[in-house]
């Protein structure tokens, strides 16, 4: 399957694994099954018994998942946590598309998910407010 020039293209699960694969992200339709069933995939809606995948949303999540680039196998060792411990997918400007609630994701996902997190109370965060007033 060619790339889709229409970023607002539906696209079945087949040909969205396909143009995933086209544009240099290797994906199998499998992932995004096993994906759309416990979370960390991109988003879809359904038509009847058919996942539909929007060209530019799908995309979006494939970019999401790369990792910066390296010199050696050293390196990701020195690389930030992008997993469960980031607190919001807006943290590491992900499109606002691929923000999903924490409750639904597998937690070996590659996909921050936004998750809730208690107020800043001082500079140290919650669990150094400055009770002294």
């Amino acid at each position: 399957m060619a790339i889709p020039s229409d970023l607002e293209a539906l696209l079945s699960r087949k040909q969205t694994a396909e143009a995933l694969t086209a544009a240099g992200y290797p994906t199998s339709g499998a992932t995004l099954a096993t994906k759309a069933t416990r979370g960390g995939g991109p988003p879809y809606s359904k038509y009847g018994p058919r996942a539909l995948y929007k060209w530019g949303a799908a995309l979006g999540w494939a970019q999401s998942r790369l990792t910066p680039a390296r010199g050696s196998t050293a390196e990701a060792d020195a690389q930030p946590n992008l997993g469960c411990d980031t607190a919001c997918a807006a943290d590491i400007n992900l499109p606002a598309h691929l923000h999903t609630k924490a409750s639904s994701h597998h937690p070996r996902s590659t996909i921050p998910r936004c998750k809730p997190v208690a107020p800043h109370a001082g500079p140290e965060g919650p669990d150094h407010a400055d009770t002294s007033i």
